[in-house]
C-alpha cells in the first residue's frame, strides 16, 4: 500500500505541479482554440505559451528514478490485482505514461505529445475538458492502443462530423460515465461526459462546433485581462458567478442545465429553496461582490531549474470590505517581502495595525451583518453571525495599540534528542511598533522579569542573558537591539545581520502576512532531528533532501481586493 501512495503521489506532484506553476494559461487573444472554451465556462486553465516537458520534469526535480523501477512495480502490482477492465485501462495507460517520463526527450516519440507543448483546461457544462497538443497523433494513438491490449479493455469508435473519437464507459453504481479522446488540428482532447448531456456539449468539447459565445467572442477574456492586470502568456480564472447560476437555476448556464439533466428531480428538491425568487436575487449579488478568483504567473525554466513569481487575485466589488482590509494592513520589513535568502531555513511576517484591528474588524463586521437579505436561508445565516460579535473582545485589542507586525527569521537550529530543546540556533524576532520605547515601558509593568531592563540606544546592543539569568540557563546567548520603531532579539551573526537591517527600517503599512520556507534546509533540519533521537530516516525525507526549492508567499491588499503573492526558485539537481 504504501508504495502505491509513493507511486500516486509522484504523479499527482507532476500533475499539479504544472498546473500550478505552469498553468493557468494564457489570454493571449490570437490563439485560436479559445474560440471553443464557452464564455460560461465555471473555470479557464489555459498555457499558451509552450512548456518544455523535459526541462519541466527537471526543473521539478522529477529526474527518472522518480518514475524507476519501484514507482512502476507499484502500478504493476495495481494492475495485476485489480480485476475490473476500465480499472486495468486506466492503470495500464498511467504505466506508459510514468514510463515516458523516465526518458522525457523521447517524449513525443513514447505518447505522441509535442515535447514543447501548449495546454488548456476549462469545462463545457460539467464536462471538464483537457486539451493538448500533438507532436504524433499514430504514436499517442499506440499507446491507447497497447493500454487497450493490456487490460482487455476496448473503446467504441464515433464521430462528430469530422472529428472521430474514442469513447470508454465506465459504469458505476452512482452513473455511467464516458471518457471521450480525440485528436483533431493537432489538439489531444480528454473529456469526461454523459449520455444524459446533451450531446452539442460533446461537439463543443471536441472541437467539432463553436459555443455561441466564447471567451474571445463575448469579450470576457478581453475585460478581465484587463480589470486584473493579467499576464497575457499565463491566466486562469474560478468563476462564481458561473458557479451560483448552478445553485440558483435550472438554465441560467450550461452548467446548470447539465445539473438538472444529469440529477433531475433530486436537483430540484435539494436546491428549491435557493432558486425562490428571493434566493436568487441574493445569491446573485455575493456573486457580483466576490466574481472569483484570478489567477496568473510569470516563470523562467530551464535545464537548470526554474524561478519566477504567481499572484492570486481575490476580488471584491465591495469598497467598504476593501477599505476595512486596509485598515489591518501593517509593517512586513522588505526583506520578508522578496524570496527568502539563502542559508535561511524558514521566515514569517505578521503585519497588523492592533490599533486599527477593531475599526478594520468593524467594516469587515458591517458588511457581513448590515446587508439586506431576504433568502431565508442567508437571513438565517446572518442572524446567527449577528449572535456571535467579536467586537466586545477586539475592544481589547488597545492595550497593544501602536504594533504593527512581528516577524520571525530562522536560520538554523540544532536540537538536543533527548529534551528536544534548541542546543544551537541562529534566529530573529522584531516587534515593530509605533513609539517603541514607550510601549516597551507599558510592556514592563505587566512582565516583572524585564523590568530591570532599559532599551539600548539605537547602534547598541543589549546581552539578555545577562540582563536575564534565566536565559543564559538555555547555552544561546540572545541579544536585543531596538529603534523608535522596532525592538528586535536575536541569536547568530546572519540573524543579526537581518535584525539591524529591519530595526532601520521606517514603519509602513506593507501587508498583512508573509512567509517563507527553504526546503532543503527544514528537511536537513529534520533529519538531523531524527537521526539524533536514534530513529531511521523516512525515505520521503530523504527524498525532500534534494530539493533545492525556495518558496516564498505574500498577502496583501490591492485596489481590487486580497491579493497573494508566491515567488519560487528550484534548481534541478545533478542528474545522477
Amino acid at each position: 500500500m504504501k508504495k502505491t501512495l509513493i507511486a500516486v503521489a509522484v504523479i499527482a506532484a507532476g500533475a499539479a505541479g504544472y498546473y500550478f506553476k505552469f498553468g493557468p494559461g494564457a489570454a493571449g487573444q490570437g490563439n485560436a482554440v479559445l474560440e471553443y472554451v464557452p464564455a460560461d465556462t465555471v473555470l479557464l486553465s489555459a498555457q499558451l505559451k509552450p512548456i518544455n516537458m523535459a526541462d519541466y520534469l527537471a526543473s521539478m526535480g522529477l529526474f527518472p528514478q522518480y518514475y524507476g523501477a519501484e514507482s512502476q512495480k507499484s502500478i504493476q502490482d495495481l494492475i495485476a490485482t485489480t480485476t475490473e477492465p476500465g480499472m486495468k485501462f486506466v492503470l495500464s495507460l498511467a504505466l506508459g505514461y510514468m514510463q515516458a517520463f523516465e526518458k522525457p526527450q523521447e517524449l513525443e516519440k513514447i505518447t505522441g505529445l509535442k515535447l514543447s507543448m501548449r495546454q488548456l483546461m476549462y469545462m463545457v457544462g460539467v464536462s471538464p475538458v483537457v486539451k493538448l497538443e500533438v507532436a504524433n497523433e499514430a504514436a499517442m494513438w499506440a499507446m491507447f492502443d497497447k493500454a487497450e491490449k493490456d487490460s482487455g479493455y476496448q473503446h467504441k469508435a464515433g464521430n462528430v462530423g469530422a472529428v472521430n473519437y474514442r469513447k470508454y464507459t465506465f459504469t458505476m453504481p452512482e452513473a455511467e460515465l464516458d471518457l471521450v479522446v480525440s485528436v483533431n488540428d493537432g489538439w489531444a482532447t480528454i473529456t469526461l461526459t454523459s449520455s444524459k448531456l446533451d450531446a452539442a456539449n460533446l461537439a463543443i468539447a471536441l472541437g467539432a462546433n463553436k459555443p455561441a459565445q466564447s471567451v474571445v467572442s463575448s469579450g470576457k477574456l478581453k475585460e478581465l485581462s484587463t480589470k486584473y492586470q493579467l499576464n497575457n502568456e499565463s491566466f486562469g480564472y474560478i468563476s462564481t458567478q458561473e458557479l451560483v447560476k448552478a445553485l440558483n437555476s435550472k438554465d441560467g448556464n450550461q452548467l446548470a442545465k447539465d445539473v438538472e439533466a444529469l440529477f433531475g428531480a433530486e436537483a430540484g428538491v435539494a436546491l428549491a429553496s435557493w432558486r425562490e425568487a428571493a434566493c436568487q436575487t441574493d445569491t446573485n449579488a455575493i456573486a457580483a461582490s466576490w466574481p472569483g478568483m484570478f489567477i496568473d504567473s510569470n516563470f523562467t525554466l530551464g535545464a537548470g531549474g526554474m524561478e519566477g513569481q504567481s499572484r492570486i487575485q481575490i476580488p471584491t466589488t465591495n469598497t467598504v470590505t476593501i477599505e476595512g482590509l486596509n485598515l489591518l494592513r501593517g509593517f512586513i520589513p522588505q526583506q520578508q517581502l522578496q524570496l527568502i535568502g539563502d542559508k535561511q531555513m524558514m521566515q514569517f511576517a505578521l503585519g497588523l495595525d492592533v490599533a486599527q484591528v477593531a475599526a478594520g474588524v468593524g467594516k469587515l463586521w458591517e458588511v457581513a451583518t448590515t446587508t439586506t437579505y431576504t433568502c431565508p436561508a442567508l437571513v438565517e445565516m446572518q442572524t446567527e453571525l449577528k449572535a456571535s460579535n467579536p467586537m466586545g473582545a477586539l475592544a481589547m485589542a488597545g492595550m497593544a495599540g501602536g504594533v504593527q507586525g512581528v516577524s520571525v527569521s530562522l536560520n538554523t537550529m540544532k536540537m538536543d534528542a533527548a529534551t528536544q530543546m534548541p542546543t544551537e540556533a541562529d534566529a530573529a524576532v522584531v516587534f515593530s511598533v509605533t513609539n517603541a520605547r514607550t510601549f516597551f515601558e507599558g510592556i514592563k509593568a505587566m512582565a516583572p522579569p524585564l523590568a530591570a531592563i532599559t532599551l539600548p540606544a539605537e547602534g547598541a546592543e543589549l546581552d539578555l542573558a545577562a540582563a536575564i539569568p534565566e536565559l543564559a540557563m538555555t547555552g544561546l546567548k540572545p541579544k536585543l537591539i531596538a529603534s523608535d520603531s522596532h525592538i528586535a532579539i536575536y541569536v547568530g551573526e546572519k540573524a543579526k545581520t537581518q535584525a539591524t537591517a529591519t530595526v532601520g527600517e521606517k514603519l509602513a503599512k506593507t501587508g498583512l502576512l508573509a512567509m517563507g520556507i527553504d526546503y532543503a534546509s527544514f528537511f536537513e533540519l529534520m533529519k538531523t532531528t531524527i537521526e539524533s533521537s536514534g530513529q531511521p530516516l523516512p525515505p520521503e525525507v530523504g527524498a525532500m533532501l534534494s530539493m533545492d526549492m525556495k518558496n516564498s508567499t505574500v498577502m496583501d491588499v490591492n485596489s481590487n481586493g486580497l491579493v497573494i503573492t508566491s515567488t519560487v526558485k528550484l534548481a534541478a539537481p545533478a542528474a545522477k
